[in-house]
């Protein structure tokens, strides 16, 4: 499957109000899946937002449902994030 086609068929299952703009799925399973996605309200389609999304799969409903959600409002946060992270791998040599 040529990644255009790969990307159309990947809808990521955010709330109806977004505009979903991009997306990357980082892991999917049976029961979890998480991505980043770029997303605006429909309201104001120019205020974009990169989100860190995590959904399990319900299978009662035979839906994603979202179980967390995390804002990246800008690259300065990013780095605080992301240097923590790598500060807390390193102390456990992951």
């Amino acid at each position: 499957m040529s990644k255009k086609k790969e990307k159309e068929a990947e809808k990521f299952p955010v709330y109806d109000e977004l505009i979903v703009h991009d997306g990357k799925t980082i892991t999917k399973t049976k029961k979890w899946w998480r991505a980043v996605v770029v997303t605006s309200p429909k309201s104001y389609p120019g205020r974009k937002t990169v989100s860190i999304y995590q959904w399990r799969y319900d299978p009662k409903s035979d839906k994603w449902k979202r179980h967390a959600k995390m804002n990246i409002p800008s690259k300065d946060l990013w780095e605080k994030i992301k240097s923590a992270v790598d500060e807390y791998l390193e102390q456990l040599g992951v």
